[in-house]
């Protein structure tokens, strides 16, 4: 199942914005608070209603539609936009007045549209009556956060009992990738595997409640790698627990953090062949090599979105291109610019 678009009414810094989105790649570009980590973020509560059960409620009808009613969004949405420290509350509603006390959220897949109406700290969520089940998504989806958490295996334990300040993306990575691998591996997950290992040189196991890159003479502590490494061991772990399948969802949060440029081609390479098999990625940048080397390395069949988002007085707006060149709100080109311009000047 695919995203095909969002829809965001007085959510955070968004007023009213419409974004549809690509099959396979879309790169979220932007100055910092523009909204970027806040998409991947809805995105992803959006796919992870799966872990809760809604409950189908007849003949009602909410908006004017016969639909399935849940109040369970709030649970996963709330928890990525704060984290568990004492006192605090972040305010999702972007413009709380007499008039304007609610916020909206709407998401088209390939099968249905979500609905999620805001009020204060609560939700009311409706999915297409043909959705009985509550099943939005039947495959799994895979946040992947700017910092590294690998090295803090183990946290996951505690979160549940104590105040710690992550957010539940965070933790969730833990979860999810400490999850015993595949028996029966596929081509691609071999494949890319394969890559992955080549570059880090070894395997990528979780062990006695750790991490390690099995190097065969020896294990060796994630904790101990290179950050770029991290990021590489990540994309290991989620090929083989099978996290990354054709359905699957992957949204990942500023992938150039932390890694040498050298490896920027081979994550893009890794994203690519996921996207060529039905596997739809999301991600946020900074970047100027990594959106590059999506232009390069995109094939005729290729699908890849490069959506601008820009601050404006009425919230942020966004533009959506499939060659980042055509925009004309790109943070990241300007920046570039600039650098050249800089440099240019010193020399004279």
């Amino acid at each position: 199942m695919a995203i095909k678009s969002i829809k965001l009414e007085n959510f955070t810094v968004f007023e009213n914005i419409e974004v549809d989105f690509s099959p396979g790649i879309n790169v979220f570009i932007g100055e910092n608070g523009t909204g970027k980590t806040h998409l991947l973020k809805i995105l992803y509560a959006i796919t992870d209603t799966v872990r809760y059960q809604n409950s189908f409620v007849g003949p009602s009808e909410f908006k004017g539609e016969p639909v399935m009613i849940s109040n369970n969004f709030d649970h996963v949405i709330y928890p990525l936009f704060n984290a568990p420290v004492e006192g605090l509350a972040v305010n999702l509603i972007r413009n709380k007045s007499i008039d304007i006390e609610s916020a909206k959220i709407e998401v088209t897949t390939d099968t249905e549209i979500i609905t999620s109406y805001v009020g204060g700290l609560e939700f009311v969520t409706a999915v297409n009556e043909s959705d009985k089940k509550g099943r939005i998504f039947e495959h799994e989806a895979l946040f992947i956060p700017a910092k590294d958490m690998l090295s803090h295996s183990g946290l996951e334990n505690d979160f549940a009992k104590r105040l710690l300040p992550f957010d539940v993306t965070q933790i969730n990575i833990l979860k999810d990738l400490k999850i015993s691998r595949l028996r029966e591996q596929t081509k691609l997950s071999s494949a890319l595997k394969m890559k992955i290992s080549a570059k880090i040189g070894g395997e990528v196991l979780y062990r006695d409640g750790g991490y390690f890159i099995d190097r065969g003479n020896a294990l060796v502590n994630i904790s101990l790698e290179a950050e770029g490494y991290k990021k590489l061991a990540v994309m290991y772990r989620a090929l083989d627990t099978g996290y990354l399948q054709p359905g699957s969802i992957l949204l990942w949060d500023e992938p150039e953090a932390n890694l040498n440029p050298k490896l920027i081609p081979i994550v893009v390479d890794i994203l690519m062949e996921l996207s060529r098999n039905k596997v739809q990625v999301f991600l946020a940048t900074h970047e100027y090599n990594l959106m590059k080397y999506f232009s390069v390395k995109k094939k005729d069949n290729d699908h890849v979105a490069f959506i601008s988002l820009h601050k404006t007085e009425n919230g942020v707006i966004c533009e959506t291109e499939d060659d980042y060149n055509l925009l004309e709100h790109n943070s990241i080109v300007e920046a570039n610019i600039k650098l050249l311009e800089d440099d240019i000047e010193g020399v004279f």
